[in-house]
């Protein structure tokens, strides 16, 4: 252990032993609360809490998806939908310009 982690500790045990339980308990519930619902950095809005309900969404939902992209009929209309939309996006003049660009800049960069 460090000296600053012997050091909280010992400031931590010397502090709470001062302290009534009752006491221990609300500065512990408050402690708990503050780190799970408030966000952890400042202008920052995703708490602890969020974060971990959002990244075991995401997980869950591509778990969903992968499933979905092994049966036969989803993975017909996904593609379906892929194939109408890069099709759209080619007629658009606006994209295939960006697109051009972007592929220069990329291969101007590789050499």
């Amino acid at each position: 252990m460090e000296a600053h982690d012997l050091l909280t500790a010992a400031l931590t045990k010397a502090v709470m032993d001062g302290i009534n339980p009752e006491t221990q308990r609300d500065i512990f519930t408050r402690a708990l609360y503050s780190h799970l619902f408030q966000p952890t950095r400042p202008n920052e809005t995703d708490t602890p809490l969020t974060y971990a309900f959002d990244r075991a969404l995401n997980g869950a939902v591509t778990k969903v998806a992968e499933k979905m992209m092994e049966e036969e009929p989803y993975r017909t209309q996904i593609r379906g939908a892929i194939h109408d939309a890069l099709n759209a996006m080619m007629e658009d003049g606006s994209f295939v310009k960006k697109l051009t660009e972007r592929v220069v800049y990329a291969l101007g960069r590789a050499y």
